[in-house]
């Protein structure tokens, strides 16, 4: 992925927003609440602090990160493996969060009924629904980032941006 290619999706989804997936979203969450969360969750271990500052970047870039009910659940559930003793105080973290984004509610009957379903599951296919509003995708989900842009959604995978001086990220 090029710089050239990175600006043009900014420019055609910068007035709409971003969708953050489960992963993306852990991070950005638990970042905010401690940095040191990143290195010492399990979830996270694949993340760096630096990951956490491209991810801070890449939102200010937005009007908003969008998301779903599904999405915040499996954030929610993944959460619950933070160890015991901060484990409120990150929920915390979440709620205030909760805030500032945009929950976008779909109707678990009506993403079932969507042709990609069977491939997709409830969460993604949401995010594939939502995404034709249309919102731009950041995933760090290979075989999603690849079923969503075979069924034509345009989405990023962030591992993408680790590569890119773009962010600022060194």
């Amino acid at each position: 992925m090029t710089s050239d290619y990175l600006s043009l999706l900014i420019q055609m989804y910068r007035n709409t927003g971003v969708i953050y997936d489960t992963n993306v979203l852990l991070l950005y969450f638990c970042g905010l609440y401690d940095t040191k969360l990143i290195t010492a969750f399990r979830r996270l271990s694949k993340y760096t602090l630096d990951d956490f500052v491209i991810l801070c970047r890449a939102a200010t870039l937005f009007r908003q990160i969008v998301t779903t009910p599904h999405i915040l659940s499996e954030v929610s559930n993944l959460l619950d493996d933070v160890p015991l003793h901060i484990r409120e105080d990150a929920y915390k973290t979440f709620a205030a969060q909760l805030t500032v984004i945009e929950e976008v509610f779909l109707p678990a009957t009506e993403v079932a009924k969507a042709d990609c379903f069977g491939k997709l599951g409830l969460s993604d296919s949401g995010i594939r629904l939502l995404s034709q509003r249309p919102y731009l995708v950041l995933t760090d989900d290979f075989p999603l980032l690849s079923r969503l842009q075979s069924l034509g959604v345009t989405a990023l995978n962030f591992n993408h941006l680790r590569g890119l001086n773009w962010f600022g990220n060194q």
